[in-house]
């Protein structure tokens, strides 16, 4: 009798199993963005064991790498180039990849990863993320949509207002930290955030009055904000905002 017990009750452990995997699907453009020149997304996390990268633009030179965040010395997390190409993506492709799972003792959600995107493009760049999940996982998946949804990033580290071109020095003491650029009249308009080596963390463009452009950063370093517009009067507005 008990033999027969345990065997009932491997066959429902199978059963869900294989339930689930059938249960599997797509859900398409769980995250998406879209822009011009060089930025890194917010971090999202992954709930199913593959995912897909999304990504068009009519111009050649797009690059997009996905940076998973958990790193430790048990297990190396690396980075995925994505696409990394000289020629024009004029339709919009897709490219498979596995996620990389965590370790266990550092799993305090159900999520198997959290990273982000380093898109680097002349655009307009469009770039979106689909997940590969069950029932239970795309639960969880819908409450971090929701969850994202519903966040408010009130913590200000630091805020300029100005005409002209400028450039403006900046420490962050938290980190990853967000950069939001609005340009408050009409004209062409670009920031640019640099590294101390001079590399460019973020870069994008705007031309008309109340077009916001944004970025994440994940790093400490002190950057070099360089605000570069075609007249002296225009008007723009620079954030270094938190959660």
């Amino acid at each position: 009798m008990m033999k027969t017990l345990r065997a009932f009750g491997l066959f429902l452990v199978l059963t869900a199993t294989v339930l689930l995997a059938q249960d599997a699907c797509w859900v398409e453009k769980t995250y998406q963005w879209s822009g011009n020149g060089t930025t890194n997304t917010q971090a999202f996390p992954l709930f199913g064991e593959k995912f897909s990268v999304r990504y068009q633009s009519p111009n050649a030179g797009l690059r997009v790498i996905f940076v998973p965040l958990e790193r430790d010395s048990q297990q190396t997390l690396k980075n995925t180039s994505v696409v990394n190409t000289k020629n024009l993506i004029t339709k919009q492709s897709r490219k498979d990849i596995n996620t990389p799972i965590r370790d266990a003792a550092k799993k305090s959600d159900p999520a198997l990863c959290w990273g982000y995107l380093f898109i680097s493009g002349k655009g307009p760049w469009y770039v979106a993320i689909d997940q590969y999940v069950d029932s239970f996982q795309g639960w969880h998946l819908n409450q971090a949509l929701k969850d994202q949804k519903a966040e408010v990033l009130n913590n200000f580290l630091g805020v300029w207002a100005d005409n002209g071109t400028k450039t403006i020095s900046f420490t962050p003491t938290v980190a990853p930290w967000k950069i939001s650029a609005t340009s408050e009249t009409d004209g062409a308009f670009n920031v640019k955030v640099r590294k101390q080596d001079q590399k460019i963390f973020f870069e994008a463009s705007a031309g008309k009055a109340g077009e916001k452009k944004s970025g994440w950063i994940y790093s400490l370093e002190p950057v070099t904000i360089e605000v570069t517009c075609a007249t002296d009067e225009q008007l723009w507005t620079i954030e270094a905002i938190t959660r």
